[in-house]
């Protein structure tokens, strides 16, 4: 989201919580938009300090995205990755 790179990571994180949100109503929990923005969601809860809630949602993420995904896409990664940073 734009709005992350440009430091309104409030924003962001209220975007991707509302988007993610949708897309689960949607599509469902596992679905790989869905998965796809709450890792994003992740990602700015990580950015703004907040460390502890960032890896909560990267291990809910992790165990969807390996059963929808398999080991080996690069959306996997990224979560790992996501996991491993502080």
């Amino acid at each position: 989201m734009c709005l992350h790179l440009l430091g309104e990571n409030e924003r962001a994180r209220a975007g991707y919580e509302e988007s993610a949100n949708g897309f689960e109503s949607l599509f469902g929990a596992r679905d790989y938009r869905t998965l796809h923005v709450r890792n994003s969601l992740a990602g700015v809860l990580r950015a703004m300090g907040r460390p502890s809630e960032a890896e909560e949602i990267y291990r809910q993420v992790l165990p969807l995205r390996l059963e929808v995904q398999g080991i080996s896409p690069l959306q996997v990664t990224e979560t790992r990755i996501g996991l491993g940073k502080r």
